[in-house]
């Protein structure tokens, strides 16, 4: 698997029409989802876990994925950091691949 970072957010809904605007409200919903309905498996003991305790490492993850997305909004927030993402996007055709036409 690669990472493909920034360019792609499967829980942001792209913008619905050309250079409009991403719905990031989107990623915030999708992580309250998770949240409230975690995945039972993952507290099922006959599966192996690196963590000993699974509550406590599902509830770190949840903050460790908060605060990379408030990183990631105040990265979007500088104008500068916006029109090199739509560069880039537009150099990786990411739009024309993943976005509404």
């Amino acid at each position: 698997m690669r990472q493909i970072g920034i360019y792609v957010q499967p829980y942001y809904e792209a913008a619905r029409e050309p250079g409009g605007t991403p719905r990031v409200a989107v990623g915030a919903k999708g992580l309250d989802w998770v949240e409230k309905n975690p995945y039972e498996a993952m507290f099922m003991e006959r599966l192996p876990a690196k963590s000993s305790n699974r509550r406590q490492a599902l509830v770190k993850a949840h903050a460790l994925i908060r605060d990379n997305a408030a990183k990631e909004r105040a990265y979007l927030q500088d104008p500068a950091n916006v029109a090199k993402l739509r560069a880039d996007r537009a150099a990786n055709g990411a739009d024309d691949k993943y976005c509404w036409k």
